[in-house]
This record gives C-alpha cells, structure tokens and sequence, in this order.
C-alpha cells in the first residue's frame, strides 16, 4: 500500500547527463503493479492507497510516447489527468496495461557510431500482419552508454513493451527508419525477466528481429520471459565469443 497525502513528486525520472556524450538515454526505468494487482485493477477493483490513480497499472518516462497511439487509449500523459497527477508523476506515461522491458546489449560500438534501434508494433497478433500491412506504431530507441568510449561494456538500448499482446519487430536505423538494417549477430536480445515468470506466470512476446530467425512459435505463445540466458556473466570470467 501507497500512502502520500504531498502533491509534490511521488516518482522521478532521470534527466541529468553527467557523461561527456549524448548517448544518456538513462528515463528511468518501468514502474509496474504485479500481475495479480493488475488482474484485480483491470476487474475494476481499486487497490487500496495504490501508487497510480484507477485503473492505471504502469508507469514510464515521458519519452516512450509510443505507447499513447495503444488501442483504447491504454495510455495517457499523466498531465493530460490534471496538473496534480503530472507533478505526482513527473509527468510520465500511464498506462492501464503491463509494461516489460526489451534490452538489446549492443557490442563494440560508440557514442559517436551507435545507430538507433527502431522498433515498430502491429495491434494484430499475427505475425503474418508484418508481412501484409504496414506496422501501426513506430518508435526509434536511442543508444545507451555507461560511461565513455571504451571505458565499459555497458552499453544498448531499452524500451517498455506490452507482454503478450500485439506483434513486434526490431532493427537499426541511422534515419529514423526511413531505412532499416539488421540486428548484429552479436548483440544479445532479453525479454522481460525470470522474476515474474516464477511468481506469477510465464509471460511472451512476438518479435521478428530483422537479420535473425526467432523461434516465436515453440510454445505456440511467442518468445518466452523465460527465453535462455546463459549471456549472463557471473563476474569471474567472460562468456566466449
């Protein structure tokens, strides 16, 4: 349970850039109920002193504006709610669905050189729809890094998704998607985490990576949350190439 009676900031999103680039795309990460809270929301059952306004289940920055073209209008700017809820929010995007991450850990790249990930969505469910239709919504990720050129391995790109809903396809782009090129065979792509999948219930995505054949129909559900992850470093010694 949530109790705040201030009408100042409940939550805030990062914006300052300490590093001597661009590539700071550091918006703060997904705040989000759990599965069964959203069930109880989505039923219409306010939750106690929860954290967002009814019926919303999710928060993000701002910058996934995306998200506001959903289906039904799932997601709203928090100040479109009135100046309270902008301010409590930082005016950041609610949402009335569950958000998931989609990392990409990029390899051997710079600041300078990054490309952008472009990611565009289909309400369709089926991936056939990316074949006979152009995509509903489009969005260009900006590249991430921590700390400068050749100072650290962290590095990629992150974006807020909606679980088991939807179909999706993710490339890189130097123009905005005017032009789409492949995912490199050794960037590392994760979906959602195992965290939730072992409390609750594994979760899926459908996603087409362009360069890459994905196996969304294992399962007949799509791409698993509990997808393998032996990319994982434990710290004493690097995974081999």
């Amino acid at each position: 349970q949530w109790v705040n009676p201030s009408t100042q900031n409940w939550i805030w999103f990062q914006y300052l850039n300490h590093q001597g680039h661009a590539a700071n795309q550091n918006h703060g990460g997904i705040f989000t109920y759990s599965p069964h809270d959203v069930e109880r929301v989505l039923s219409n059952v306010p939750l106690p002193n929860g954290v967002f306004p009814h019926p919303y289940v999710s928060l993000v920055s701002h910058q996934f504006d995306y998200l506001l073209g959903l289906p039904d209008n799932a997601c709203v700017r928090s100040g479109d709610l009135g100046q309270v809820h902008g301010t409590r929010y930082d005016n950041g995007i609610l949402c009335t669905v569950p958000l998931r991450a989609l990392k990409v850990y990029s390899r051997g790249v710079s600041s300078s050189s990054a490309p952008n990930l472009f990611l565009e969505l289909w309400f369709d469910g089926d991936l056939d729809a990316q074949s006979n239709s152009s995509p509903d919504l489009t969005h260009v990720v900006g590249f991430h890094q921590v700390g400068g050129d050749n100072q650290s391995s962290k590095q990629g790109y992150s974006i807020p998704i909606v679980p088991d809903q939807f179909t999706y396809r993710i490339s890189t782009t130097v123009n905005n998607g005017a032009t789409k090129s492949p995912i490199p065979n050794e960037w590392v792509i994760e979906f959602s985490d195992v965290l939730i999948g072992n409390r609750w219930g594994v979760e899926h995505i459908r996603l087409t990576v362009l360069g890459r054949s994905c196996a969304n129909d294992v399962d007949g559900l799509g791409i698993s949350s509990h997808h393998d992850r032996r990319f994982l470093w434990s710290g004493d010694e690097f995974i081999d190439d």
